[in-house]
């Protein structure tokens, strides 16, 4: 009896019981066609308007491509459409014909990322979805033409999995100049409550102004990734001391530098925020690989001196927890998982030299593994072959961590805080003008993990708070003469509560899980006497339970979920809001309103 019981217990801890789950075919009530999926997400403003012009690339099935070089081919612009544009925006469309797991996908131009998404928990009826994204501050690559445009996304076939992954890729451009249409918003589903109400957009886009860093796109975007591009240009992450750098020589003529980070984790730490510390394992006789504590940081360094990190968000892939949760609305991020932005201007000193310099991305306290890489972007000035930079401040205090371990055998919790605040500033001297950049960043993280009726009860709270604030003067002036200033506010609280009971048949399970899930961001920005605000707010709160039957290879899952999500988001070109009720993977209510009746901006 108490093999067996270990052997249940290292089975669920650390959620090896995912693992589990992945590997069978989640089931509603059978559907007789392919399962249309969706991110619950604000369109691109661009999309409001009929593009200037469409590209639509060859369609690219994968099928047995494990370990298989990603599928590459020729980008170039239209000949009739070659720019510039207002807006860039990629549409991903992809159908799969069987049953297939979550798997990650990158696309990458000229070896610079521009996607990275993952797939959905598809059943033998199959399963379809697509993704919009803005990609308007990848102009510059955009624009070239005859560069590989390259997609990785690792699937395999067998008996069972027999879902082909069929892949198009369209880019459509926005020149800005035609008077925009006036849209109804709808997404085809019957018996969706939908307010008829138009979106206009204005004929310049601001996307890119409320993003800040992108304001104008860059002039050029060096790639920090793998250059063998064989297994994808990701860089693969195994634990702290695995990471990885690349040498780049910068223009010299370099007058402002932001880098871009892609980030996603996998296996032992795709669920980092609920590993207890490796000792518990250890304690409990217990064989899980989940462990070394739930803090998980992205770091960035340029020749070895640190340069800034951030703290990842918690994206919940299909398979996650209880697949039918993400049925047929996934997790927030899942489609289009978030990029993190790191002002570098005030590190110009350094690297206009000359000489090239070496940029790590590592991920602190990881396990394997994660998958990263980083785009710099590099605005240059026309007028100058050489610009002028200085560092004035560097301010980086130790990481402040505090772990308090409560160890009750299989009946623990475990607490842990962290936090850190940077300061870095340095000046500018180009045909622009001079100005000294400013750049403060903290983040507040907080995570508790509690295992209850001996290890078959997992509680875990995450909150994550960041804040970037960059302001940009001329030197030795007073803030009145401020040129631009922007803050950047993002919260990622999670909460995640789930117990697994075993069956009366070997290797059969049942659970119950809930997830609170959500993600906020304000900005704030002032450039040129303009003032312009945004905010996003996504929650997602989900019920469900699961019982496996059949057996352990080729065994399903049934069970029920409860789906309750709410959007909003506000900005100069949108008051978009929009509610979905999921019962048991289906729609009950889809409702997009019109927030502008109300001028007020949500803080957060």
């Amino acid at each position: 009896m108490t093999s067996i019981v270990h052997i249940f217990y290292s089975i669920f801890s650390f959620f090896l019981l995912f693992s589990l789950f992945t590997s069978a075919s989640p089931i509603f009530p059978p559907h007789s066609s392919p399962k249309e999926y969706f991110e619950v997400t604000a369109p691109p403003p661009a999309t409001a308007q009929s593009p200037s012009c469409t590209l639509h690339l060859p369609q690219q099935d994968f099928a047995n491509t494990t370990g298989a070089p990603p599928s590459t081919i020729l980008y170039a612009p239209p000949d009739d459409c070659s720019g510039p544009w207002s807006s860039v925006v990629l549409d991903l469309a992809v159908s799969c014909n069987g049953t297939q797991r979550q798997r990650i996908a990158g696309i990458w131009l000229a070896g610079v990322e521009i996607l990275r998404s993952s797939t959905v928990q598809a059943t033998k009826a199959g399963a379809s979805w697509k993704v919009q994204k803005d990609v308007t501050k990848y102009s510059s690559l955009l624009s070239l033409s005859n560069v590989s445009l390259t997609l990785m996304l690792e699937n395999t076939i067998n008996d069972f999995l027999t879902g082909v992954l069929h892949v198009n890729v369209s880019l459509l451009y926005y020149n800005g100049d035609d008077e925009p249409d006036f849209v109804a918003i709808s997404d085809g589903v019957d018996d969706t409550i939908v307010s008829e109400r138009s979106r206009k957009v204005s004929s310049k886009s601001s996307i890119v102004k409320y993003q800040f860093f992108y304001e104008d796109p860059a002039d050029l975007i060096i790639p920090i990734a793998d250059d063998d591009g064989a297994n994808g240009f990701w860089f693969k992450i195994q634990n702290q001391s695995n990471s990885h750098a690349k040498g780049i020589q910068i223009p010299r003529n370099t007058y402002r530098a932001v880098l871009e980070i892609y980030a996603s984790a996998h296996e032992d730490d795709e669920f980092w925020y609920t590993n207890p510390p490796t000792c518990y394992y250890k304690i409990n006789n217990l064989k899980s690989k989940r462990g070394n504590g739930s803090f998980r940081e992205i770091f960035t360094t340029i020749d070895d001196l640190y340069v800034g990190s951030v703290s990842p968000f918690p994206v919940l892939y299909t398979g996650a927890i209880n697949p039918l949760l993400w049925s047929p609305a996934v997790g927030i991020g899942a489609f289009d998982l978030p990029t993190y932005d790191l002002e570098l201007t005030p590190f110009l000193a350094q690297l206009l030299d000359g000489d090239a310099h070496f940029f790590r991305i590592g991920v602190t306290d990881s396990i394997p593994f994660w998958l990263v890489n980083a785009n710099l972007h590099l605005w240059l000035d026309p007028s100058s072959d050489v610009v002028e930079a200085g560092t004035v401040l560097y301010r980086v205090p130790d990481l402040y961590v505090q772990r308090d371990y409560q160890y009750r055998k299989l009946n623990s919790v475990f607490k842990e805080a962290s936090g850190r605040q940077i300061e870095f500033s340095g000046f500018v001297s180009s045909s622009k003008g001079n100005s000294t950049t400013q750049v403060t960043y903290q983040f507040q993280f907080q995570n508790v993990i509690e295992f209850q009726k001996k290890g078959r009860l997992l509680d875990a709270e995450l909150f994550v708070k960041s804040r970037t604030d960059v302001r940009v003067l001329p030197p030795r002036v007073a803030l009145l003469d401020l040129k631009s200033q922007a803050t950047i506010v993002r919260k990622y609280p999670l909460h995640l509560r789930a117990m697994i009971t075993p069956g009366s048949a070997f290797d059969s399970y049942s659970s119950k899980s809930e997830v609170t899930h959500e993600f906020e961001e304000k900005v704030e920005v002032e450039l040129e006497q303009e003032n312009y605000q945004s905010t996003v707010f996504n929650s997602q709160d989900c019920r469900g339970s699961l019982k496996s039957r059949g057996d352990e290879k080729q065994g399903s899952l049934y069970g029920t979920s409860h789906v309750r999500q709410s959007l909003r988001v506000r900005d100069r070109d949108r008051c978009y809001s929009q509610t979905l009720s999921v019962d048991d993977g289906e729609i009950d209510k889809n409702e997009v309103v019109d927030l502008c009746a109300s001028p007020r901006v949500e803080s957060i």
